[in-house]
């Protein structure tokens, strides 16, 4: 009967320490859950500071504005004139001019240059007025309009060359006048500025004047 007793005592602490160690494995089995749980929550946090550290902006202290000259270096050329020789012409003229009669003919200077323009020659080209006649010899003279401040004019805005006189073995005839040097820069090249020839004595009676032809210079 007392052994009895012994056993059913002993069964009965064999299962009282059973359930306490049933327990105990609950418990630490929940610790250990519960470890498990809480570092996904640290390497979160963990992970959410290095984010918050990594995208914090970063601030740049403020750099000095830089300024940029640009030197600019103006080419000015040189401004260069050029003088070109030029001649042009009247044809066809066809007068007939007379020492005993029409003595002279005038053509208007604008007809041969432009205001500017600096008059150096012209040549007056006769033929015999039958066309086969020897001239023979020439004599004759020049008028050039000119500017009233023209000290070398010989009267109120005109220019009268000196005679000139050539002789020709020939039918034709070219004669050259050169404007004079003093006067050049006082020529009045316009509708009211004229050239004049003049035939006061010759070989023959009567020539033709054919043509003129102006000599001058020009710049641009």
């Amino acid at each position: 009967m007392e052994e009895k007793k012994n056993n059913k005592a002993l069964k009965i602490v064999i299962a009282v320490m059973a359930v306490i160690i049933l327990a105990l494995a609950g418990v630490v089995t929940a610790f250990i859950l519960k470890g498990d749980d809480d570092k996904p929550e640290e390497s979160s946090a963990t992970e959410a500071v290095t984010e918050a550290e990594t995208t914090a902006p970063v601030t740049e202290a403020p750099t000095e504005a830089e300024t940029t000259v640009i030197t600019t270096t103006l080419h000015i050329s040189p401004t260069e004139t050029v003088s070109f020789s030029m001649d042009s012409e009247k044809s066809d003229i066809n007068e007939i001019l007379d020492h005993d009669g029409n003595k002279t003919y005038k053509a208007k200077l604008s007809e041969f240059a432009k205001p500017g323009d600096k008059i150096d020659s012209f040549v007056f080209v006769f033929y015999a007025e039958d066309g086969s006649s020897n001239i023979s010899s020439y004599k004759g003279a020049c008028g050039i309009s000119v500017d009233n401040s023209c000290k070398a004019a010989t009267d109120d805005g005109w220019y009268q060359s000196d005679d000139f006189e050539m002789d020709v073995n020939s039918a034709y005839l070219e004669v050259k006048w050169d404007v004079p040097g003093d006067i050049k820069d006082y020529v009045n090249i316009s509708d009211k500025g004229y050239i004049e020839i003049g035939y006061w004595w010759g070989g023959l009676q009567k020539l033709r004047l054919s043509s003129i032809i102006c000599n001058y210079s020009t710049t641009a």
